[in-house]
């Protein structure tokens, strides 16, 4: 069989999506193209020297990079169109007229197996042994320019598509530096062989500007730079072919709707993507990846946009396609997936959110395995999902999947990690398994703190973590210190006058309160009432918190007045604001009865304790019953204390009725001096009725 025929039937099985099966008649055809000598000995030992390179051992390459070419898992018949294979088909060789060849004949056969051999092992993926053929072909070419002013009809592959497939092939692994200087190279090449108009510089602009899309758009005047090799590609092909609706100029409108999508301008996106869609879907059909590709682009502006439901459509119509052209398993498919749950959770439906990021992490897994950051980063959605739903327990284990994965993917100093180590700590910390919490927010804080711009504010906050929950576990001197290393942070970044200032003076109020340093509490909570009463940010229920705190100071410190004055501001205030818990409001109010109890007025100890009964009984959703009873019990105590012992005593019959209805023993909130009194008048008919 002529060596033009097995490149023939190479080229026809490649274009039948074959390429596998190519290889063998285009190996043959290599092989024959070599003159052979006189015996088989001496042929086979030829043979050797000189093809020793080719594809049958991947050790051995020729004009290759020192580094080794990644190759890249993605079928080419599955790659989206961006325009930069407009010269990956395989080049058919006429039938010989002659059983002969001349010098540049030969190498114009060899030059074009050698290109064909390249295609073919780019269409099965097999990248490494490709570019160890286009870069043989590129020095074979290199060295017979001389040749190129002969007149013959077919002259194979030319340096242009050479450096195309190379370029791409870098392109395909990553290596995007590599693939622009081919792509730049080949552009030269082409400016200099064809005018400016051609569509071989349509084509390599094209390619340049997608490289540029992937590493340098990210400035103003860089993507300027990006958008004027597509425009310029674009301008050429319709000067050349006198239409604008052709497959090459949608890729180049897609590509232009890409460029305009990262600066931020999205509805010159969108419209530029709706006109590539329309072009594509009539020449290409509705169930083209192409079609699917401009789908996912225009969901991709919509979501920007924020425009979800439109977006979730417009990422429906993309899985319709590409399922069935890259199966449900693909990266792309997870990502898709993964974003119609992030709207869907916009939406502020969990529900759908949490279906569609487990088929988009069922889809990960397929894909890049197990342990890989997506699947960690989806995790940790599910968790944040359910933990705002309240279920802590499956949030926490969500957490602990994430976290083990991140901490085999990521370094020990990752913020990935950082951010789950501070949701289980929460948790942990919402569990009271506060050993634990601590170990994790002291992992956080050793993190925040290597990290080379340390953000201050979040210091700060686990910092304050840390020293609550020193608190809790009764080690006092930790947490002063914590918290004195909280405030300094704070007051260094955000100034003495800020909100997280004050609450952060407020829990070292309370911890000097707890240890008994009333001095100390009452400085602190001075200063932190100064900053509120002056910041914007404050709300009346937080100068009331700062308020009520420090009328316990005053009272344990023996000014009642000074309390009762703190008590009562505190109480106006948080009748002021809608906010206010009616729990906080009967707190106040029952702290007030008490100092006026305590100074022997009971008057108006006797006011306030009818007011929170007041406050109790339009309120049974959020006040309970036992609440009730007790500001009941302490009305009955004024009223013994007046001497008038009917009235005391129904006030203790109520109060003993809201123990029962709220399914509490009779005694409770009750002293027990008096809870025996009212036991006595059951007895005797002559005192009040029994409850």
């Amino acid at each position: 069989m002529y060596i033009s025929q097995l490149n023939n039937k190479a080229v026809d099985l490649i274009l039948d999506s074959k390429a596998e099966n190519s290889l063998k008649f285009l190996n043959k055809a290599l092989l024959q193209s070599y003159d052979p000598p006189s015996t088989e000995e001496s042929s086979s030992q030829q043979l050797e020297l000189q093809l020793e390179w080719i594809g049958l051992s991947r050790s051995l390459f020729l004009s290759t990079p020192s580094r080794e070419i990644e190759v890249v898992s993605t079928d080419f018949d599955g790659e989206y169109d961006e325009g930069m294979r407009s010269f990956s088909e395989p080049i058919r060789m006429p039938l010989p007229k002659a059983s002969s060849c001349s010098l540049l004949e030969q190498e114009t056969v060899q030059a074009t197996i050698y290109y064909n051999l390249g295609i073919a092992h780019t269409r099965v993926c097999d990248d490494q042994e490709a570019y160890a053929y286009f870069s043989k072909l590129l020095s074979l070419l290199n060295e017979t320019r001389h040749h190129s002013d002969v007149d013959v009809e077919f002259t194979g592959p030319e340096t242009v598509a050479v450096l195309h497939n190379l370029g791409h092939i870098h392109y395909r692994a990553g290596e995007h530096a590599e693939a622009l200087a081919k792509y730049c190279e080949a552009l030269e090449l082409a400016r200099l062989a064809n005018s400016g108009y051609h569509l071989d510089v349509a084509a390599t602009l094209n390619c340049i500007g997608v490289v540029r899309l992937h590493t340098s758009c990210d400035n103003q005047e860089s993507s300027k730079e990006t958008l004027g090799l597509f425009l310029e590609a674009r301008s050429i092909r319709h000067a050349v072919l006198g239409t604008d609706v052709n497959q090459d100029t949608a890729t180049v409108l897609n590509n232009i709707g890409r460029v305009k999508f990262t600066t931020n301008e999205f509805r010159e996106a969108m419209s530029l993507y709706q006109s590539s869609l329309e072009i594509r879907t009539s020449l290409l059909g509705s169930d083209h990846l192409d079609v699917a590709a401009t789908w996912n682009n225009l969901a991709q502006t919509n979501q920007a946009l924020g425009h979800f439901n439109t977006a979730i459509q417009n990422y429906e119509n993309y899985l319709d396609v590409a399922i069935t052209k890259l199966g449900y398993h693909h990266c792309d498919i997870a990502s898709t997936l993964r974003s119609i749950a992030e709207m869907h959770y916009e939406n502020f439906d969990s529900e759908r959110a949490i279906e569609y990021y487990v088929q988009a992490l069922r889809c990960f897994h397929a894909t890049v395995g197990h342990v890989h950051f997506e699947a960690s980063n989806i995790l940790n959605k599910l968790g944040n999902l359910f933990y705002e739903r309240g279920d802590f327990d499956d949030a926490l284990k969500l957490y602990l999947d994430g976290l083990k994965i991140e901490r085999q993917v990521y370094d020990d100093k990752d913020p990935n990690i950082l951010v789950t180590v501070l949701n289980v700590a929460r948790i942990y910390q919402s569990q009271n398994k506060l050993d634990v919490a601590l170990e994790l927010f002291t992992e956080a804080l050793d993190i925040q703190r290597s990290c080379d711009h340390a953000d201050h504010s979040n210091i700060a906050c686990t910092l304050s973590f840390i020293a609550l929950i020193q608190d809790q576990l009764g080690n006092y001197h930790d947490a002063a210190r914590a918290y004195e290393d909280a405030l300094i942070l704070r007051v260094t970044v955000l100034g003495s006058s800020h909100f997280d200032v004050s609450s952060t003076l407020n829990a070292m109020g309370l911890l000097h309160f707890k240890q008994g340093c009333l001095e100390l509490a009452r400085e602190c909570f001075n200063e932190s009432l100064a900053i509120r009463r002056l910041s914007a940010e404050a709300k009346n229920c937080d100068i009331a918190t700062i308020l009520f705190n420090l009328g316990a100071v005053h009272l344990e410190c023996g000014s009642s007045q000074k309390a009762i004055d703190c008590y009562q501001e505190c109480l106006r205030l948080e009748k002021q604001d809608p906010h206010v818990k009616v729990s906080n409001i009967l707190g106040t109010l029952q702290r007030l009865g008490c100092v006026y109890l305590k100074r022997n007025e009971v008057k108006n100890a006797l006011q306030y304790y009818s007011e929170a009964v007041d406050l109790c009984n339009p309120n049974p959703a959020s006040v309970p019953n036992s609440e009730l009873s007790k500001f009941l019990g302490c009305i009955g105590n004024c009223y013994m204390r007046m001497g008038e012992i009917a009235t005391a005593m129904a006030a203790f019959s109520n109060a003993v009725r809201a123990n029962r209805e709220a399914g509490l023993e009779d005694d409770t909130n009750l002293p027990e001096e008096t809870f025996a009194l009212y036991c006595l008048t059951k007895k005797n008919r002559m005192c009040a009725p029994a409850a």
